[in-house]
């Protein structure tokens, strides 16, 4: 069954894989699903957790933000404590921020991230509302080789999802 990672507000969960996810030609076995909006595979440590917003990835060359997918990269938390959970088999995992609020607002974000052992990744969105915070949606590779792909980035904010919607590759 799905696994519930209590993450307050600008943290971090390790959550190892039990497969090999190949990603930008490197195999991780390892996770960090963060609580805003973020997983990442090298490193539990991204500053303050990636708050308060989502970073443009065209500009972004700190490799603390190495290897890292960003389905809805902003500032986000977890007002019901329920918020964000993970499934896995073993050959896939799938991360899922549930009913999660831009902080400070009532603005609601439901979205997964779905990764397997063939490396395909599955973004889902049900809905999501950021009118106050940046928001980026995308994934790194190695930053320093200008490793990365941006699917959408709004520095100011404004972001309005209300029909279902996903981004897929691999």
């Amino acid at each position: 069954g799905a696994q519930h990672l209590s993450l307050g507000d600008d943290s971090s969960a390790n959550v190892p894989l039990g497969f090999s996810f190949p990603f930008w030609g490197q195999n991780f076995s390892n996770s960090w699903m963060y609580s805003n909006g973020i997983v990442s595979f090298t490193t539990g440590n991204i500053p303050g957790a990636g708050c308060c917003g989502g970073q443009n990835l065209t500009q972004l060359r700190d490799t603390t933000y190495n290897y890292m997918i960003a389905p809805l990269w902003t500032d986000l938390i977890d007002t019901t404590g329920q918020s964000t959970w993970v499934l896995k088999n073993a050959t896939s995992a799938t991360y899922g921020w549930y009913n999660t609020k831009e902080y400070g607002t009532n603005n609601p974000s439901t979205f997964e991230l779905k990764i397997d052992s063939t490396g395909a990744i599955n973004t889902t969105f049900r809905g999501a509302i950021v009118q106050y915070h940046g928001v980026t949606s995308g994934m790194t590779g190695d930053l320093s080789k200008g490793e990365y792909f941006q699917w959408f980035h709004n520095p100011n904010g404004g972001l309005n999802i209300n029909t279902p919607s996903t981004w897929t590759t691999g």
